[in-house]
């Protein structure tokens, strides 16, 4: 999975001091352990997934 939702969630996850590396809006399993991470600290349950529940606590919201 690759693009412009995934890109914006690679800069909110940076900003949050989830993910460490240059947005490039490819899903690529630093980005999934980035959200498992954010996910854990939030007392959420842990995904690999962004869904429009963890959208919305991140304060995003991404097109269809």
């Amino acid at each position: 999975m690759y693009g412009s939702d995934v890109m914006e969630i690679q800069k909110k996850l940076k900003d949050l001091g989830f993910f460490n590396s240059n947005p490039n809006g490819k899903f690529g399993e630093e980005t999934e352990n980035a959200i498992k991470k954010y996910c854990s600290e939030n007392g959420l349950y842990v995904r690999k997934t962004i869904n429009k529940e963890l959208q919305k606590h991140m304060g995003i919201n991404l097109m269809d």
